[in-house]
């Protein structure tokens, strides 16, 4: 199904300018997520024609997702430097980037509230069946 938002206007309210940084591929598959996400969640039908506030819903959302992945990609690839025996830490782009996630994310579903049946709850962790390590 066709995302209520468009790369443009992701790329423009989060100012995602740099596309080495920011790609197409990493924006679209977060509008794909953050539609999936929605559909789960949408009360009856989906509109072929969103209103304004889906589509800003969606746009915060998709947003979310990829100030997300930029996280996460900074943390896989955050390097220590040493300079004479100090070592010198990266920032703390990690949690800014996640703050902002998280803040674009409960605007969207703030917005998105009147359209849905109800509310996603937030999961700190995905419980999963236990395995035995210990066997091969």
């Amino acid at each position: 199904m066709t995302p209520f938002t468009t790369e443009t206007l992701v790329r423009v309210k989060f100012r995602f300018d740099d596309q080495t940084t920011v790609p197409q591929e990493l924006v679209l598959a977060a509008m794909a997520d953050a539609h999936n996400e929605i559909r789960r969640f949408w009360d009856g039908q989906m509109p072929a024609e969103p209103p304004p506030e889906a589509v800003m819903g969606e746009t915060l959302l998709s947003g979310a997702n990829v100030l997300r992945s930029l996280a996460w990609g900074d943390a896989v690839n955050q390097r220590n430097v040493l300079i004479g025996g100090n070592r010198i830490e990266a920032g703390e782009r990690f949690e800014a980037l996640m703050t902002a996630a998280r803040v674009a994310e409960d605007m969207a579903w703030f917005i998105l509230e009147p359209f849905l049946k109800q509310i996603p709850p937030k999961q700190c962790c995905i419980v999963t069946p236990s395995q035995n390590m210990n066997e091969e």
